[in-house]
């Protein structure tokens, strides 16, 4: 296939199926994942002169708010601009994730394929409702991949320096997005030495490490440009580093963390069945098929990429669905080999252009009626707990609000108010009581107008003196709970 044609293509497919099949879309009220209202929160204080974890404060990487900040352009009152660069994420993806099925089966099958890849992803629990942090990681995955598959299918004759400094710009990407994310490209970077030392190419190796780690640099200026400026290097440190480090602790040791990984492995098998047969075909049944065609170089990449990548996931903290995303990385040579079993027996002996509509089509409605965003099409936007919240803010002048005890819920973007504080929601921080003591203090001394929280119980907080409670509604959102809005009494 062409690559302007599969480009378009690419194109055609993201900006169809992300239509109807993340929270971000038009089509949907609302995107009430609190993850990404605390992305899109931060991103929008960032682009309004706020600087990154010294006067707001959340654990992710600079770049990821870069995105959400952009997006924030677009509209501050919806996910408008997310969605769109979420489609050009996806279009990116798709375009180097048929790059790579071109070289091992023909375009008809391509064309075949490659909505099913976005089809697997927006169905499966691991996407949650649109916009994580790994989601946007996906595109720099699938570049370094290709750029993978180019050097280890031609034995070492597709690699050029332009690709590894490329490789290295990408790293710092996801790095600066979520750094425990990017432990997948050091495993790959660890069989690329053992490739070419194989091979008695020590220099190439020590040479393609040099190249990475100048693109990785090239890559990481801006943000150590930003923090140098704002003279927040201890503020990066803290609020990068050290928090996802060592304020994520959750008290598990020895049998009992194991008994936990075994029953959360279960739970992930169980919600994302078929990504996990694909990803396991892919790995086991796709590399076995190309072992000599590929070499050694291309099996122990993808057996390091699965070890890195359960790395990821199997640290001492409570395991996000989410965190587990990449693994349709494994599932795309998964679907590749399925797509070499049945070529040329008949079933992709169709006429190209006709199918693939008619494809996007079928995956459009199995998007529509599996995605984990459909219920929230039963709810009208004007009866959103964070909604008819926001509507009442708005009828005063210069609002305070504080999100209290809770992740953001999105008040803040649909009330059109920027926090009061650096700590603007309840972090999943198990080891870090100064964002309680700040919230509370705002609370006691009445320096905030209204506050939003969220709990299990639709009885009144009577903890919070000089607020009364004007407004509570239950309601399954990011999950069953009842939200109340309390107002500072006398305004």
């Amino acid at each position: 296939m062409k690559k302007q044609s599969l480009l378009i293509y690419s194109l055609f497919i993201a900006i169809v199926l992300l239509f109807v099949g993340t929270a971000n879309s038009p089509l949907f009220p609302y995107n009430v994942w609190d993850d990404a209202n605390c992305f899109f929160t931060v991103g929008k204080s960032m682009f309004g002169g706020k600087v990154l974890y010294r006067d707001i404060f959340e654990q992710k990487g600079i770049y990821l708010y870069f995105i959400y900040g952009l997006g924030s352009l677009f509209s501050k009152t919806s996910f408008i601009g997310p969605f769109l660069l979420e489609i050009v994420a996806m279009t990116v993806f798709l375009y180097y994730t048929g790059k790579v099925m071109s070289y091992y089966v023909r375009s008809r099958s391509v064309v075949l394929a490659l909505p099913l890849v976005l089809t697997l992803l927006l169905t499966s629990a691991c996407f949650e409702r649109g916009g994580s942090a790994e989601e946007f990681c996906l595109p720099f995955f699938m570049i370094w991949l290709c750029h993978a598959v180019e050097i280890f299918d031609n034995k070492g004759t597709g690699a050029h320096s332009v690709k590894f400094f490329a490789d290295g710009l990408l790293l710092s990407f996801v790095f600066w997005i979520k750094f425990n994310v990017a432990l997948i490209f050091i495993g790959g970077y660890l069989v690329y030495f053992i490739y070419y030392f194989t091979r008695k190419e020590g220099e190439k190796a020590f040479t393609c490490a040099f190249l990475a780690f100048s693109g990785f640099m090239a890559g990481s200026l801006p943000c150590l440009a930003y923090f140098a400026i704002h003279g927040a290097f201890a503020d990066l440190w803290f609020g990068y580093f050290h928090t996802n480090l060592f304020l994520y602790q959750e008290g598990m040791k020895g049998w009992e963390r194991f008994v936990y990984l075994l029953g959360w492995t279960a739970r992930y098998i169980k919600g994302n069945t078929l990504m996990s047969v694909l990803a396991a075909l892919g790995v086991f049944g796709f590399a076995g098929r190309h072992r000599k065609t590929m070499g050694f170089g291309c099996v122990f990449l993808f057996v390091m990429m699965c070890f890195f990548w359960f790395a990821c996931v199997v640290k001492p903290t409570v395991i996000g669905t989410y965190y587990t995303l990449p693994n349709v990385l494994f599932a795309v040579f998964g679907v590749i080999e399925l797509a070499e079993v049945f070529q040329g027996k008949g079933i992709v002996r169709i006429r190209r252009w006709g199918i693939a509509t008619v494809g996007v089509a079928l995956c459009a409605f199995y998007v529509y009626h599996g995605s984990n965003v459909k219920y929230l099409l039963n709810i009208p936007k004007e009866q959103l707990a964070p909604y008819e919240f926001a509507q009442i803010i708005k009828r005063e002048k210069n609002p305070r609000v504080l999100n209290y005890g809770c992740l953001d819920m999105g008040v803040y973007t649909l009330a059109e108010t920027e926090p009061v504080t650096k700590y603007f929601c309840k972090l999943n921080l198990r080891n870090y009581e100064r964002q309680d003591k700040e919230m509370r203090r705002l609370i006691d001394e009445r320096k905030v107008d209204f506050i939003v929280t969220l709990n299990n119980s639709p009885a009144a907080d009577t903890s919070f003196k000089g607020y009364q409670r004007i407004a509570f509604r239950q309601q399954y959102l990011t999950g069953a709970g009842c939200y109340h809005l309390y107002k500072r009494s006398g305004l």
